[in-house]
């Protein structure tokens, strides 16, 4: 079952903010701009400001990209991250609150206004493409615009409910999945551009979705479409893609074998072509700012060009990608800013881990007391907090008794 898991957590779309702490290092880049006003633009403008709680089990404020804090500790329950000028925050459970519809939806200022409309929601997505999916109590999910009026509704498709769908747009158009468990494409007049028919999909990224259907023999073929549903590529046979979006103009895929995704896995580009192959073993692949591409093989990391031309090695050392010509190389107690040949730019202070938030610049410390550093490694003031990252919003799912009364519409709910 292995396969189905991946599948439907395949589903969860690049819109959904989750940060975590993995192991040694700070897991969770993602893309941001600084802003102080509401941007109704595409999924592009991702994580204008990230929630931070300076201490745990304390309140939350907001920390932007150029190190100001704001709303610092307004906000009691965890919010999201804020997207295109707008957040979402989860109530607690409390005797006067309804914990099954705990979703209110705020517009970021410097006093945070709630969206008309937009309190006590069974769920909540973020601000995409001027658009929010939200769902209320007893209802379909509803898009709703910035100033909470209704612009549409996931009515049914073909005759099938619509039972799920992804936490917001990209590209203008909105992943959503039918009571068969088929995914489809909706785009923000509310149209279903893309009829539901997949076994499994991802969100609309740079003009393309990756999507996939079982064959008649049960295997997974996985595609790439446009936004008229035309197939652009299908990958080779057997190759299942890491992720389920293109970033950057790529995408890295292997074979599927017994369950496990093997080597020598390939970065492929939107028109389907192969640009690069990893050499066999290589784990940890990733193409970064559609510039560099990077792999670890036994304890380093390996960082190349696009041509596969290596640049450095990070022996016995992890690297994340600080943009431009810039990384972050670290083991235990040891991390620096490097350039593109692995020449050192500054030395960071001793933590226990390190990592990186895109946009954000590099953090290190330890889970509870994560700092954020300047670009020469040096902490920056009044940037050390208990935990970094909002709240992570998953699939947008229906309250629609009459969908939910079907009990063959509802084994993906709640994924």
């Amino acid at each position: 079952m292995q396969r189905l898991a991946r599948m439907q957590n395949f589903a969860i779309t690049l819109l959904t903010a989750v940060s975590l702490l993995v192991g040694t290092s700070l897991a969770g880049c993602s893309k941001a701009k600084t802003a102080d006003k509401a941007d109704d633009g595409g999924a592009d403008s991702l994580r204008e400001l990230l929630a931070v709680q300076t201490e745990m089990n304390g309140s939350w404020s907001f920390y932007g990209p150029d190190g100001k804090i704001h709303c610092k500790n307004a906000i009691t329950d965890q919010p999201t991250d804020v997207h295109n000028g707008y957040f979402t925050v989860a109530a607690q459970y409390s005797p006067e609150t309804d914990f099954n519809y705990p979703y209110s939806v705020y517009r970021f200022g410097a006093e945070p206004r709630l969206v008309p409309g937009c309190t006590n929601l069974k769920a909540a997505g973020f601000m995409s493409d001027g658009l929010i999916p939200v769902t209320k109590k007893g209802e379909r999910i509803a898009v709703v615009d910035g100033q909470g009026n209704v612009k549409f509704h996931l009515d049914p498709i073909g005759g099938k409910e619509i039972m799920w769908c992804g936490p917001g747009f990209g590209d203008g158009m909105l992943m959503v999945c039918d009571s068969d468990d088929r995914r489809g494409y909706v785009n923000s007049e509310g149209k279903a551009v893309i009829t539901p028919e997949y076994d499994g999909g991802g969100p609309f990224a740079e003009e393309r979705a990756i999507v996939m259907k079982y064959s008649a023999d049960g295997v997974m073929v996985f595609s790439a479409i446009d936004k008229t549903g035309k197939t652009v590529f299908t990958f080779p046979d057997g190759f299942m893609p890491l992720t389920n979006v293109f970033r950057n103009g790529y995408v890295i895929a292997g074979k599927e074998v017994n369950d496990r995704i093997t080597g020598p896995l390939r970065l492929i580009d939107k028109s389907g072509k192969t640009a690069y192959t990893f050499p066999d073993g290589a784990g940890d692949t990733e193409c970064l700012g559609g510039k560099y591409i990077t792999y670890s093989s036994g304890d380093s990391t390996y960082v190349c060009n696009l041509k596969g031309e290596r640049q450095f090695v990070g022996l016995n050392s992890k690297i994340a990608y600080l943009g431009g010509d810039r990384f972050l190389k670290w083991r235990t107690d040891d991390g620096a800013i490097v350039d593109s040949t692995g020449k050192v730019l500054a030395q960071l202070p001793r933590y226990p881990i390190y990592g990186c938030y895109e946009g954000f610049g590099p953090v290190a410390g330890s889970i509870g007391n994560i700092t954020f550093l300047t670009g020469d490694g040096k902490p920056r003031p009044d940037a050390t907090f208990a935990r970094v990252g909002g709240m992570g919003v998953l699939n947008i799912n229906t309250d629609y008794s009459p969908a939910l009364a079907n009990p063959n519409a509802i084994k993906d709910y709640g994924d």
